[in-house]
């Protein structure tokens, strides 16, 4: 996925204040995780609106090489029909299947 032309890097993350990705985006990857894949470290998690609980999106995924920068490469789940979510998404690796599975 090509890398924002824009691309803003942080050198910290201050505590209390919204955390950037690269575009200088608030990142929204709720109730999410994280996966290591070929020196990357992957962070799903339900996009959620401004205000609300409700995912009504889905779930969003951030790639980072050090774990302070990070590339948003958009939705990867969206929401089942009638916009309920996917909530605590679990993903994992798996060769055999082929790449990686929810």
């Amino acid at each position: 996925m090509a890398a924002s032309v824009d691309a803003q890097s942080l050198e910290r993350i201050t505590p209390g204040q919204e955390w950037p990705d690269r575009k200088g985006e608030h990142i929204n990857a709720h109730g999410g995780g994280l996966l290591f894949h070929e020196g990357k470290y992957y962070w799903y998690g339900e996009n959620r609106p401004a205000r609300g609980f409700t995912t009504e999106v889905g779930v969003e995924v951030y790639s980072s090489s050090d774990l302070m920068n990070w590339e948003d490469e958009g939705v990867a789940f969206g929401c089942f029909r009638g916009g309920r979510a996917r909530h605590r998404t679990g993903l994992y690796h798996g060769a055999s299947q082929g790449g990686t599975q929810s």
